[in-house]
């Protein structure tokens, strides 16, 4: 029987198999699993991977290795083949039999290490092709879970405690003592919304609002125009680039405004603490 008509007649043996999962899914499991060459005392699955591998491409019994070259196809399994299972020995020539793989399966009657290294080289790229799907679902999976733990309400709730313990409070204490506080690179406007969203504090009346507004009005103008008489950095030069543009200019003022709003309602919301002889840390929920 030609190679073609064995490869034609196995396509139908396996596809007439009753799988519980996919070949996709199979390599997957493969993948994952403990059960590598390397890990295994005995031979035995080996010896029936190849057994099987035989009979799947029509080898005749006088084309089987005897047992001398079959100790020779074992040993270079267990020194090249040990990352992988047995069973995937099995599955790349199933793959190969399918015509999933470039590589001639035709053995013109011998079954030696080459010719089992060429299928299976062809497999191991078809299965870090899967690994790296693997990974990102593995991944994604890992995300799911962690952003489902972050959104229970006692973790949240143990979060702000947190941010209120560790970052709120000493920037008050900051201020109390120096009558400023450094943010760093923490944006104020997430400073503003846990005092007022989650304290409920900020219950600022209009004129107080306005007075806000225009101090932070006049130290955007001011902010903006000492960073534009700065030069020699590139971030200089890239600030004055953006200012020429109308559209960017009216964006990146409108942010600074923002910005300068929350300090000055945070430093107003301090300081009328601190005048009350009252501590921030009695004010929080």
């Amino acid at each position: 029987m030609k190679m073609k008509e064995i490869q034609t007649q196995n396509q139908k043996q396996i596809s007439k198999k009753t799988f519980a999962i996919s070949k996709r899914q199979q390599v997957k499991n493969e993948i994952q699993s403990s059960n590598k060459i390397r890990n295994v005392e005995s031979d035995e699955e080996i010896k029936q991977a190849l057994r099987y591998v035989f009979t799947l491409i029509g080898l005749k019994a006088d084309q089987i290795p005897g047992e001398i070259e079959k100790v020779v196809l074992i040993n270079y399994i267990k020194e090249n083949m040990k990352a992988y299972t047995a069973a995937e020995i099995r599955i790349a020539f199933e793959l190969a039999i399918k015509g999933d793989f470039t590589t001639e399966l035709n053995h013109y009657g011998s079954f030696s290490a080459l010719y089992l290294s060429r299928i299976f080289n062809d497999y191991i790229e078809h299965r870090r092709q899967i690994a790296a799907e693997l990974r990102r679902e593995e991944d994604e999976e890992a995300r799911k879970k962690e952003e489902e733990y972050q959104n229970r309400p006692e973790v949240k709730e143990a979060h702000a405690k947190s941010f209120d313990q560790n970052v709120i409070i000493p920037l008050f204490d900051q201020y109390k003592e120096n009558k400023s506080f450094d943010l760093g690179l923490l944006p104020p406007s997430i400073i503003y919304k846990a005092l007022k969203e989650r304290h409920g504090l900020f219950d600022l009346d209009k004129n107080s609002r306005s007075l806000i507004m225009t101090a932070a009005r006049k130290k955007t103008d001011s902010e903006i125009k000492h960073r534009l008489s700065r030069f020699g950095t590139k971030e200089d030069n890239d600030f004055r680039k953006l200012m020429k543009n109308a559209i960017a200019r009216e964006e990146k003022t409108e942010s600074i405004f923002q910005r300068n709003c929350h300090l000055l309602a945070i430093e107003d919301l301090f300081e009328r603490i601190i005048q009350t002889n009252d501590h921030l840390k009695n004010l929080l929920k």
